[in-house]
């Protein structure tokens, strides 16, 4: 059985379950990745979009007023910046090099304000 894990850069892998806890370099850009435990879980696009919003939150330090409001269940609302990529339109963290949905690049000037 194999381990699916998301590098930092959005880039999806699948490794043996032998790695499981340790840390790797993906194989596409060489960014360290931790390689979790075993999860029986599937990877859907809800948690890969959790994830990348999540580590766009820790690189980006304090967010400014240019915040997109998000309503999530409870009431409770998360700010976060965001931007539109130019070949899917999908909404994106500001912070991301690569759309997580088509993988296109996504240029420094596409940033929604």
């Amino acid at each position: 059985m194999s381990i699916q894990v998301i590098c930092p850069n959005g880039h999806f892998l699948t490794v043996p379950e032998s790695f499981a806890g340790r840390m790797g370099l993906c194989p596409v850009c060489k960014a360290p990745v931790k390689v979790p435990l075993a999860d029986t879980r599937p990877i859907t696009e809800a948690t890969v979009v959790g994830v990348l919003q999540e580590r766009s939150r820790e690189t980006a330090g304090s967010i400014d007023s240019e915040n997109v409001d998000r309503g999530e269940a409870g009431g409770e609302t998360e700010k976060t910046r965001a931007r539109r990529c130019p070949l899917c339109n999908r909404e994106v963290g500001d912070l991301l090099v690569q759309c997580p949905f088509c993988h296109s690049h996504l240029s420094a000037q596409s940033s929604t304000r």
